[in-house]
C-alpha cells in the first residue's frame, strides 16, 4: 500500500533559500555567529554531504570591523560562499552573500 518512497528532495532547502537565509542574519552575538551560519544552510545538502566547513578566518572575528569569510559544505565541488560582515559593538550583521 506504502510501497513507493516519498521525494524528500522537495523538502530540501535551496541554494537560493540558503543565501537568503543567510543575508538575513542581523545583530547577532560574535560568540553565536557560526552556529547562526549553519542554521541558515537547513537542510541543505551537496551530493549527499551536509556537514558545513569554515574557513580559518571565523576564528578571527574578535572586533568591530568588516570582514569578508567563506563557508560551504565540505565537498571539494561544492559552492563556498564569500559572507561579507560587519560588526558593531559585538555584533554581527551578514551584510552580502556572494
Amino acid at each position: 500500500m506504502f510501497e513507493e518512497e516519498l521525494d524528500l528532495t522537495k523538502f530540501r532547502t535551496t541554494l537560493k533559500k540558503v543565501i537568503q537565509n543567510l543575508e538575513e542574519i542581523e545583530n547577532v552575538s560574535i560568540k553565536d555567529l557560526k552556529e547562526e551560519v549553519e542554521n541558515a544552510f537547513g537542510t541543505y545538502h551537496y551530493d549527499g554531504i551536509d556537514e558545513i566547513k569554515f574557513c580559518e578566518k571565523w576564528e578571527c572575528i574578535d572586533s568591530d570591523g568588516e570582514y569578508v569569510l567563506n563557508v560551504g559544505i565540505d565537498h571539494e565541488n561544492a559552492y563556498e560562499f564569500s559572507v561579507y560582515i560587519k560588526v558593531t559593538n559585538n555584533k554581527a550583521s551578514i551584510t552580502n552573500v556572494l
